[in-house]
């Protein structure tokens, strides 16, 4: 009878291991993993850009709008509108961008949703970190929310761009 109850436990805890989540416990973990995110974006479908429309919205050259997830930047009428379109372009032009989607193809203004990558760069968490973006979840893509909060944190406490005001 105890060798019976000792191999449900030892079952029971191989299979609630398989349950705990793989998400980072904290900023720093979640900042750490920014490189495996990078090396990891090199599976995935590629382009260029075309033109960019603002700060967190450029064109490809196959013509598809995109619409960076995660993350939000000043619109036209605002304060760092242009400094934010023109750093996405600095990131991103004449650069091959890496796309990763998470739930949604597209959103609700039929832009299509991607976390963009460069061969050394996440963007979108580098608009945030660099103070041209804020943290923007939106459900149901909020794959890398975590990590767009801890670096608003972080843009905040150094008082960079946006958050100077």
């Amino acid at each position: 009878m105890k060798r019976k109850i000792i191999l449900i436990l030892i079952i029971f805890l191989i299979l609630a291991s398989g349950c705990v989540s793989e998400e980072p416990q904290t900023c720093k973990d979640a900042v750490a993993e920014i490189p495996q995110l990078i090396a990891d974006a090199q599976d995935y479908p590629t382009a260029q850009v075309q033109r960019i429309v603002d700060g967190d919205t450029l064109v490809l050259t196959n013509g598809k709008k995109v619409r960076l997830i995660g993350i939000d930047t000043p619109e036209k009428s605002y304060e760092y509108y242009s400094e934010a379109g023109d750093y996405l372009g600095s990131l991103t032009l004449n650069k091959t961008l890496y796309l990763e989607q998470d739930v949604s193809e597209t959103g609700k203004y039929g832009r299509y949703l991607y976390y963009l990558y460069t061969d050394d760069l996440f963007v979108n968490a580098e608009m945030v970190s660099s103070g041209y973006a804020e943290s923007y979840p939106y459900e149901p893509d909020t794959k890398h929310s975590f990590l767009f909060d801890c670096l608003e944190t972080h843009a905040k406490e150094k008082n960079l761009v946006i958050w100077t005001s």
